[in-house]
């Protein structure tokens, strides 16, 4: 349960703007203007704020005497959500931009009908007309429109809705460049350096679905078709045609929305929305470091991990050639404890066994890694090199030499 007081009331919505004091409430703005409305609380009219918050010297106007009644009491769900805390912009700006901010929102105004449009909106409506007149009417399954599809706003919004975004969208970039608030080609706007995305669309009433000609003349030839085929299948036309209504909304990085209201279009909250972009700026900083961060954290994991990569191949290197190495000096030393073995037994006046037992310690040095002696015929042996790599096999060729 929440109850509002007239007093206290009328005293909060002059002390704070009305979108602070609807979050204390848990509702929004629009319902503490109706209860003020209800309660005949005057509230503070546009461009108050920004004016008080540039030093300009504004009025109050008093709280007149009324019949009606003083209090006011709603009921909420126990399981309603808490609005979520916007950013304050005293404490995103610096002091100079802050008041250089306010200053404009309080002046900024919706540019004269038929103005030109600024160039970078002018280019999209360009395209989109080009892409109306191309491809505007061919049926939606015709291979050109698939490969040609349609501009969001043309889905989302009709052409009069369109008109009034370009318009919008030139006031607000027009109006606040000397901020240095800027358009990107797709519609999004460019604050402090932020490009904060903006998607507009509009609502659409169901009405029962008018035949064309087209699809009368479908009816009747399956009427005729009936009476002699039973199989024949009825023409799939639609009961209900969605057509646009002209109630715009305007939605600022998803959090910031603003909808036209049966006494309110969204063209006259200039001052609002220019607020709301400059808030929803700093969402988008905070987003984009969040991300940079991300990928510099990912990034340094992966060298982290190509190093240890690294460290780990050459560590295998290593230990295979100790390994490779060891087991030459293994072969080294069967054969010298071999060539001992034999010399024993053998004859020492016989040159030719003299010259077999030389010719063996010969092979066991070229073997010994510490030794590394080069054969005459083999070179030098890579100790280090896998038992395949050093296998010693039979040519075929000259041209394996």
């Amino acid at each position: 349960m929440v109850q509002y007081t007239r007093e206290t009331l009328y005293e909060e919505v002059w002390n704070e703007p009305v979108s602070t004091v609807a979050k204390k409430y848990g509702v929004s703005d629009v319902a503490i203007h109706k209860i003020c409305k209800s309660m005949d609380i005057p509230v503070p009219p546009r461009g108050y704020w920004a004016k008080k918050r540039a030093g300009q010297k504004v009025q109050k106007t008093p709280l007149p005497k009324t019949d009606k009644r003083s209090t006011i009491t709603r009921y909420f769900s126990i399981d309603r959500k808490p609005p979520k805390p916007e950013p304050q912009l005293m404490d995103i700006l610096p002091e100079e931009e802050y008041k250089a901010l306010y200053i404009v929102a309080g002046e900024i105004e919706m540019q004269p009908e038929g103005a030109h449009y600024h160039k970078t909106i002018a280019a999209f409506k360009s395209m989109v007309d080009t892409w109306k007149k191309d491809y505007g009417k061919l049926d939606h399954y015709d291979y050109r429109y698939r490969n040609n599809p349609p501009p969001e706003l043309i889905k989302t919004v009709s052409d009069e809705g369109r008109r009034r975004v370009y318009r919008l969208l030139d006031s607000l970039v027009k109006g606040a460049a000397d901020l240095g608030v800027d358009i990107t080609d797709d519609l999004n706007l460019i604050i402090r350096k932020e490009t904060v995305p903006i998607v507009f669309s509009e609502a659409k009433d169901t009405n029962d679905h008018v035949l064309t000609k087209k699809e009368e003349r479908e009816l009747a030839e399956y009427e005729i078709r009936k009476q002699k085929y039973s199989w024949e299948t009825k023409p799939n036309i639609r009961k209900y045609d969605h057509v646009f209504n002209g109630k715009l909304t305007m939605k600022i990085n998803k959090d910031y929305v603003f909808r036209d209201s049966p006494s309110t279009k969204i063209e006259e909250r200039l001052d609002e929305i220019l607020l709301a972009l400059y808030k929803a700026s700093e969402d988008v900083r905070i987003e984009r470091l969040r991300r940079e961060e991300a990928a510099r954290q990912a990034a340094e994991e992966q060298r982290q991990r190509e190093h240890r990569l690294q460290m780990y191949n050459a560590e295998v290197i290593k230990t295979n050639a100790l390994v490779n190495a060891a087991n030459d000096y293994e072969t080294a030393c069967r054969i010298r404890k071999y060539v001992e073995h034999v010399s024993e037994l053998l004859d020492s006046t016989d040159p030719k066994k003299q010259e077999w037992l030389a010719w063996a310690e010969e092979k066991a040095d070229w073997f010994d890694p510490a030794i590394a002696s080069e054969d005459p015929i083999f070179g030098v042996r890579k100790h280090e090199e896998s038992e395949s790599r050093k296998e010693l096999k039979t040519l075929y060729s000259t041209w394996q030499l």
